[in-house]
């Protein structure tokens, strides 16, 4: 059965036109010049189309998403940039008002780049506006994606005195990274999602990984992680969502769920239930203003620098499509046919809390 997406953006990849999107400011006479759909390779990242966009104008394309107020959002765009005349400011991202990526004269790769940020909804409806400014020369955009972020609890991770379940760690306790040796918690947030009253319940509701699903102990028993949080494997990192398969790696059912965020001095990979998972990685913009949760206390980043903090500061390459993903699913059916996944086929209902990390 396919997964729901967790992705807020309507028509993300402009398979279906602008729909859901609005086109502002100004654009040219020239139709070689202005903003539009287009389904030349250099324009799509994937599936059939992308956005293309020209020189000689200056013009917004925006659309406005239904979140949750202190809800932290992961944002990411793919940008391939064949021809860079700007010098005074290429494209801006902002979400709710606030600038986050401000590319002012981009490398010409002739190739997509991922570009990757992440903020905090202050408003229950939050606008995404990409500027493109007067000249930006010619560049292809195509799979925006805004989902929420987030880690979980009951889970038990790896510490320098054996497994603790998520919720009893503490700052200053000491895990177990799946590169080896002990490092300590630096920052713990929290927080409770109700699955059933959320704009999206696709977007927060925890995927389920089987026992062994990516090999003997890799999870050692079921783990629970939200969609967007990343599990290490083939020195890359893979949101769980983007390996979901309908039997070993499958989306609950859940009516409530507790989330957890661990943060360490650096990004890096530890052990939940036995399987590589990432940490939490700061950008600055960590608030959580609801109740039961605990706020951040760094300071936000400046503008821009979120996108360049993943490939700067990340403990490896994200990846949410390509070759890595595909071997990464063959090798989750070769153990789903070889039998060792513990998939359990009688499970029909699940409790009204679920509790992941």
């Amino acid at each position: 059965m396919p997964t729901p997406p967790t992705n807020l953006v309507t028509d993300p990849g402009f398979e279906n036109g602008l729909n859901g999107w609005t086109v502002g400011g100004v654009q040219s006479t020239a139709d070689s010049d202005n903003i539009g759909v287009d389904s030349d390779p250099s324009d799509v990242h994937s599936g059939t189309h992308g956005l293309f966009a020209g020189n000689d104008f200056t013009t917004t394309l925006s659309q406005t998403l239904t979140t949750v107020v202190g809800q932290a959002y992961n944002i990411s765009f793919y940008l391939d940039v064949y021809q860079a005349d700007a010098t005074d400011g290429f494209l801006t991202l902002s979400f709710g008002g606030k600038q986050l990526i401000d590319l002012v004269e981009p490398s010409e790769t002739d190739a997509f780049v991922l570009y990757t940020a992440t903020a905090v909804a202050t408003a229950t409806a939050t606008t995404l506006e990409f500027t493109f400014n007067d000249p930006p020369g010619f560049f292809g955009l195509d799979d925006v994606s805004v989902s929420p972020a987030c880690f979980a609890q009951g889970t038990r991770i790896a510490t320098a005195t054996g497994e603790a379940g998520v919720a009893t760690l503490r700052v200053g306790d000491r895990v177990r990274l799946a590169g080896g040796g002990c490092v300590p918690i630096r920052w713990i947030g929290r927080r409770v999602v109700t699955c059933d009253t959320h704009p999206d319940p696709a977007a927060v509701r925890p995927f389920r990984i089987a026992p062994h699903a990516f090999g003997p102990g890799r999870p050692r028993r079921a783990l629970l992680l939200s969609p967007d949080h990343a599990v290490l494997t083939e020195d890359v990192l893979i949101p769980i969502k983007h390996l979901a398969n309908g039997t070993t790696i499958r989306q609950l059912p859940a009516i409530r769920v507790v989330y957890y965020h661990i943060e360490l001095d650096r990004h890096d990979a530890v052990l939940a239930e036995g399987l590589p998972a990432e940490s939490y990685l700061r950008d600055g913009a960590r608030a959580f203003p609801e109740p039961g949760l605990i706020a951040h206390p760094a300071p936000a980043a400046p503008p821009g620098e979120a996108c360049r903090l993943r490939e700067a500061a990340g403990c490896a390459p994200l990846v949410v499509a390509g070759a890595p993903i595909e071997r990464a699913r063959r090798q989750l059916a070769m153990l789903t046919t070889a039998g060792r996944t513990g998939i359990r086929s009688d499970v029909k209902t699940f409790p009204a809390t679920q509790y992941t990390w």
